[in-house]
């Protein structure tokens, strides 16, 4: 009996140290994929940095974000804010960042670790490749509050199984824990504390369940008030934020494999086996449920609800994009962690299973090491800008026409589904020079550092729609075709209302621009940092010398300035004729400030009824080429006017 338990016990010293090992090369690559990049690109990633450098910076004039920003006071949301924040008062923001996301991999690293030993010491294995999968779809997806609330939701999990007993003490700090996770992200403390809840059930005898409840209800209802007043809370008003950045990438639910690639991600031989091996757990403790221990059973439960929650809810709901999926991360955590790796006796098969398990957790973190060392390469052109000695403090548009960077567009093919790397790459061109960029998360006083000023908020110019990369995605994203003209058109003609544009996309898409009024700040290939200038251009209203007079050509007139190709004018300008045709007044000269080069359409209505003669159905005068016609005569005679026209 001695023997066999001194057997044992020298079993899981060496178990350990090999574990200890295996963790020691996990977290080596896991902080060199962090260290080895000098930024790692991320879908919302940008939009949290920028708005707690911008929170960070409110009183600093320079910058220009107190023109459009105040400060907020979010209930949530606080993770990444509790990493970066504090570094970023005095480091460069690409340092900052490096250091948050060490400090939100090391807690993921030690929630895993921790919760493994709880159960069992010799599922440290399990530990380590819950730890080599560090590097996940939420963090790749840039939802770092969400990721740093999940990996401390691993440690709430860990001390409450240690716990086995749950006094007021124990109740007291759980509670407190519950709370903590909730302000730093809600959704992770909701899915945490159905976890606990299944625990101290499955704890409980039969007959104290219900009293189990109460008191599980007690520990969770100081979060529980941040959720409640996070769901009663009024949305933010105005269109200033992008809801989500990923609604235009995202269709509906799309299949079984979500399941695996929007936790691990990655190639199917990294993604799949974390779910796989904690369903197998599940199907094991089916056929002897009553022989696993509280922990596992209660675990088993609540990880196999919230799997299942993430395969039949909608993708995305009111209020949270790809909603079904943030149940995962925890949910298959549970269940990988529940496999019984302590019931395997015979010795050469324990071995073969602990080294399996440590070539798959080595071989994910190195996976993303390699990963996150393409991407960063791959951004590098797309963040060469950042360089360039530009200071701004005024609105700004990104125009990112390839912000997928060369991944597929279909998320199934995609090593990181709806992950749109370079999606929000103005947010960190305006986090290092100033400014102010579209899209961005300044909207909900619950879950947003920094708010939009009321005042800003009526007076920010519009930005065009931010699907327009996927429709040039679909085509191909081959450069300069008839439709990708069009839509660089249209979202430029959006842009000469900003302090400047930052165009992403083909060399051809800069030449468009500057071909069209815009002057380049800096320039390098296909990235563009440009302010509109525009080509002097003026419209001249004079009546028909061979009409008869006609009260209709008096009195206010409307000009309106489109680009060609465009059905909505860019601009409008009001003047007024002084004199009815016909009675020797002098022609009306109207400067049309802001023009585009290029080709221009002009229409030109009075209020009473009147239009330009020679012009289309529509009353649109057509300028082939500004630069050769800066000067425009309009002979007004009696039309349509603007009760009758149609629009274009």
């Amino acid at each position: 009996m001695a023997q066999g338990g001194a057997a044992n016990a020298s079993t899981d010293i060496r178990q350990a140290t090999g574990a200890a090992l295996v963790l020691a090369l996990v977290i080596g690559a896991n902080l060199a994929g962090i260290w080895s990049v000098d930024y790692l690109p991320t879908h919302d990633g940008p939009q949290h940095i920028f708005t707690l450098h911008a929170a960070n910076r409110l009183g600093d004039p320079e910058a220009g974000y107190d023109r459009f920003l105040r400060a907020g006071m979010p209930i949530t949301n606080h993770g990444f804010a509790v990493l970066y924040a504090p570094f970023d008062l005095w480091l460069p923001w690409r340092t900052a960042t490096r250091i948050a996301l060490t400090g939100m991999l090391l807690l993921w690293c030690a929630g895993g670790i921790a919760l493994a030993r709880a159960l069992h010491a010799r599922r440290l294995w399990l530990g380590a490749l819950v730890a080599g999968l560090g590097f996940q779809w939420s963090l790749y997806m840039g939802l770092f509050s969400y990721y740093v609330a999940t990996a401390l939701g691993l440690g709430v999990l860990a001390y409450g199984v240690a716990a086995r007993r749950w006094g007021t003490r124990q109740r007291a700090v759980l509670g407190s824990l519950l709370f903590l996770q909730a302000l730093l992200h809600v959704f992770p403390a909701i899915v945490t504390g159905w976890l606990l809840l299944c625990l101290g059930l499955a704890r409980a005898a039969p007959v104290e369940r219900r009293g189990e409840l109460v008191r599980c209800a007690a520990m969770g209802l100081p979060s529980g008030l941040i959720a409640a007043a996070l769901i009663a809370a009024v949305p933010g008003q105005g269109d200033l934020a992008s809801a989500g950045a990923s609604t235009a990438f995202a269709p509906e639910w799309p299949g079984l494999w979500i399941l695996a690639e929007c936790f691990a991600a990655g190639p199917a031989w990294r993604a799949w086996p974390p779910l796989l091996l904690g369903l197998t757990s599940a199907i094991l403790a089916w056929r002897g449920w009553r022989s696993r221990g509280a922990e596992d059973r209660g675990l088993l439960l609540g990880g196999g609800v919230l799997v299942a929650a993430a395969a039949v809810l909608p993708l995305d709901a009111p209020g949270w994009d790809l909603f079904s999926v943030r149940f995962l991360p925890l949910g298959t955590a549970c269940l990988l962690l529940t496999l019984p790796l302590e019931r395997i006796r015979a010795p050469a098969a324990a071995a073969a299973s602990a080294a399996s398990l440590a070539v798959l957790a080595i071989a994910s973190a190195l996976w993303a090491l390699d990963y996150n060392r393409t991407l960063a390469a791959r951004s590098a052109p797309a963040l060469a800008g950042l360089s360039a000695d530009l200071r701004r403090s005024g609105p700004r548009l990104a125009l990112v026409m390839d912000p997928l960077l060369g991944r597929p567009l279909e998320d199934r093919d995609a090593l990181v589904p709806y992950a749109v790397p370079l999606l929000n790459l103005g947010q960190l061109y305006a986090t290092e020079q100033g400014g102010f960029p579209a899209y961005t998360f300044a909207i909900s006083s619950v879950t947003h550092h920094v708010l939009v000023r009321d005042d800003m908020a009526r007076e920010f110019p519009r930005y065009p729609d931010r699907g327009l990369p996927v429709l040039l995605a679909r085509e191909g994203g081959a450069p300069d075709t008839p439709l990708r003209r069009k839509l660089l058109d249209y979202a430029a003609a959006h842009g000469a209302a900003f302090e400047d544009v930052i165009l992403w996309g083909h060399p051809t898409d800069a030449d468009q621009l500057l071909a069209r009024g815009f002057v380049a700040d800096w320039r390098e290939g296909g990235l563009l940092l440009a302010h509109f200038e525009g080509c002097p251009l003026a419209l001249t209203l004079e009546p028909a010398a061979d009409g008869p007079p006609d009260d209709t050509l008096e009195g206010p007139i409307e000009v309106e300035l489109g680009w060609v190709g465009l059905a909505e004018p860019s601009r409008r300008f009001r003047g007024t004729i002084d004199a009815a045709a016909g009675t020797g007044a002098g022609p009306t000269r109207i400067p049309l400030l802001g023009a585009p080069c290029g080709a221009v359409w002009i229409r030109a209505r009075t209020d009473a009824g009147g239009t330009c003669r020679g012009a289309d159905v529509d009353g649109r005068v057509v300028v082939p080429e500004v630069r050769a016609t800066p000067e425009l005569t309009c002979t007004l005679e009696p039309g349509r006017g603007l009760a009758a026209s149609a629009p274009p």
